[in-house]
C-alpha cells in the first residue's frame, strides 16, 4: 500500500539512490499510481530486495532501537518497562 499511496519512506530513498535511469523510471512510473498493477508492485518490491534497501531499513531500525534500548536501561524494572523493550523489539523483528 505504501509503494500505491507514494509514501517516500527511507526504503525509497535508498532505492532511489543506487538505483539506475531504468530502475528510476519504474519508480517514478510506480509511486503513487493507486492502479499499479500487482505485477508491477512486485517489480519494485523486487528492485528493493536487490538495491538492498530492505537489508539497510532493517539494519538501521535495529541499530536505532538497539540504542534506544540503552535508555531503558536508567528506568526502574517494570513491567511497563518490559513492554515497551518488547514492543520495540517486535518492531524490528517481525516478518511480514
Amino acid at each position: 500500500s505504501d509503494i500505491r499511496e507514494g509514501k517516500r519512506t527511507l526504503i525509497v530513498r535508498h532505492a532511489w539512490e543506487r538505483a539506475n535511469r531504468q530502475q528510476r523510471t519504474l519508480l517514478t512510473e510506480t509511486l503513487g499510481n493507486a492502479q499499479a498493477s500487482p505485477e508491477r508492485i512486485g517489480y519494485v518490491q523486487q528492485l528493493f530486495m536487490e538495491l538492498g534497501s530492505l537489508v539497510f531499513t532493517a539494519e538501521l531500525a535495529r541499530e536505532r532501537v538497539k540504542s534506544a534500548l540503552t535508555f531503558l536501561d536508567k528506568v526502574p524494572p517494570s513491567a511497563n518497562r518490559d513492554l515497551l523493550a518488547d514492543w520495540a523489539n517486535l518492531m524490528v523483528e517481525r516478518e511480514f
